[in-house]
């Protein structure tokens, strides 16, 4: 039986990073915008350590999800530069890259592994519709739920600006959720909340409005989720 592990050991404005462990050899991160510290205790918390890591794939250049520093610090081969629907063969897995609309060049990370498919889409105002498709027949989906609307709408000095010209909403996951979701879809992982305008409850409610038969989860930004293991 195939297996694939992930955990989204950092998630939010600080620092956001994901491993991912295709069978049972060396895994990769999606993203690296933690110091190199944090990093090891990180993946020490999900019983990984760095020489589990064997590339570094990045969505975009910003701090948050690129530590230079850390990146280079280690052994890691490294992946920073794509295009829309270019795929790579990474620890066995099969990674393509899909565009994402940022105020920098970003893209999503669709993994397939043996018949196990997840994606990663952070740092986006909406998915582009070329790229909708690599979020269908999922097993899980790792989304950003950065802010809710009625909250930000308390601040009408952002609401052309930073983080809405920039991100995903609640009420946007809950709708692409509800486009992608199929009963095969069994885990959903809500990240990169803004402190300021979103709740772990409030997106946590959306994630559930929009693939109820998930498993939804909150990631946070001061310790890893729990290692979640799809079988097929």
């Amino acid at each position: 039986m195939n297996r694939l592990q992930f955990s989204a050991l950092a998630s939010g404005s600080k620092g956001n990073a994901v491993a991912v462990f295709p069978g049972d050899g060396k895994g990769f991160l999606l993203d690296c915008g933690l110091s190199n510290k944090e990093l090891n205790r990180r993946l020490t918390m999900i019983n990984k350590k760095c020489d589990d890591i064997a590339w570094v794939l990045m969505t975009h250049c910003h701090r948050d999800h690129w530590r230079y520093e850390t990146v280079m610090s280690g052994s890691q081969s490294i992946s920073s530069w794509w295009n829309d629907g270019y795929t790579k063969s990474i620890c066995g897995a099969s990674v393509t890259a899909f565009r994402l609309k940022h105020d920098v060049q970003c893209f999503g990370f669709r993994v397939e592994y043996n018949g196990i498919n997840i994606a990663y889409v952070t740092d986006t105002a909406y998915i582009p519709e070329e790229s909708m498709e690599y979020l269908f027949d999922l097993d899980a989906l790792i989304i950003e739920a950065n802010y809710r609307e009625q909250i930000l709408s308390n601040y009408p000095e952002y609401v052309h600006g930073d983080p809405a010209s920039r991100h995903l909403s609640n009420e946007q996951v809950s709708c692409i959720l509800s486009t992608v979701n199929s009963p095969r879809l069994k885990h959903v992982v809500l990240t990169h909340l803004s402190d300021r305008f979103n709740t772990p409850a409030f997106a946590s409610n959306a994630g559930v409005a929009g693939a109820s038969r998930a498993s939804v989860i909150v990631s946070g930004q001061d310790n890893p989720t729990k290692i979640i293991t799809i079988m097929r």
